[in-house]
């Protein structure tokens, strides 16, 4: 797929599993000071991924969020209330205090990391605009708890073939227990978030029409040779790229944070009842 103007952005693999890496634990504000950790101040020898952190309120467990600034359109990510299985996220413009600003997206269920199930594993990828966040969790003992679990995306998508991106927010919740199960390719309703993206050249907040790939993700198609395909949105007739993120032509046989290629992450995931091997590109993502 050719895009206008491409732009390529390394990304860095921040995991549970680094020398001197937060770990996520039952407490209050584990993950958020996880994100924090990764996007903005780093740990061990890895560098924070490029991202500030200009509003905080360590007694009210409020973390705000801002990608690198520069020609791209500017947003804050407010995260709050984490209880240590589930946190609120916001998407918002114009903040100019940790309690003001446009709130562009938010979502009536929070992000449900662990609100099952608790595993220590967690990986972020990140680019300096955009980040991937997986965590595992399972429901019951008789599912393998390495083959699933939760997704949280929040940024830029990579451009249309207009030469136009959107801003997303995207995470695991809804209503019901399987709410904590929930991926990209189920339903967008009860059990799934309505998921909104900011169109940024048309200056406003829409519904995702449905999550695409060329291959069903839990589907096999070919078991020798393995091939990837985009995983896009679909919003009022245009599609826009996921950042850094695809399908498998063959099933969905490897564990949670095992590596394709050497470069691609396999995240947890189940969709429509199904367990799918989604691969994030580990090294680099075209805007």
């Amino acid at each position: 797929m050719t895009y206008f103007n491409p732009e390529l952005s390394k990304v860095t693999v921040y995991r549970w599993d680094d020398a001197n890496a937060p770990q996520k634990s039952e407490i209050k504000n584990s993950l958020i000071t996880i994100i924090k950790a990764c996007l903005v101040t780093g740990y061990g020898d890895k560098k924070g991924a490029g991202w500030s952190m200009p509003f905080e309120d360590n007694d009210e467990g409020i973390k705000v969020f801002r990608p690198a600034q520069g020609i791209e359109h500017d947003f804050y990510l407010k995260m709050s209330a984490d209880d240590g299985t589930q946190t609120n996220a916001e998407l918002l413009v114009n903040m100019t205090a940790i309690d003001n600003g446009d709130s562009l997206i938010a979502y009536d269920s929070p992000y449900k990391y662990a609100k099952s199930s608790f595993t220590d594993r967690w990986v972020l990828i990140a680019s300096d605009r955009s980040f991937w966040l997986f965590t595992e969790q399972k429901n019951g003992t008789y599912e393998n708890v390495h083959r699933k679990g939760s997704f949280f995306f929040c940024g830029d998508t990579a451009k249309s073939g207009a030469g136009d991106r959107c801003i997303l927010l995207d995470y695991t919740a809804g209503n019901g227990d399987y709410a904590s199960f929930n991926g990209l390719f189920d339903n967008l309703g009860y059990y799934r978030l309505l998921t909104k993206a900011y169109i940024v050249d048309d200056d406003k907040v829409v519904t995702v029409d449905r999550y695409l790939s060329a291959f069903e993700p839990h589907k096999a198609t070919d078991d020798n040779n393995v091939l990837l395909a985009d995983i896009v949105i679909a919003v009022n007739n245009t599609v826009y790229p996921l950042i850094g993120a695809f399908t498998k032509s063959n099933t969905a046989s490897e564990l949670n944070f095992t590596m394709l290629y050497d470069q691609y992450l396999i995240a947890p995931h189940k969709s429509n009842g199904e367990y799918v091997n989604i691969a994030i590109d580990g090294e680099s993502w075209t805007y």
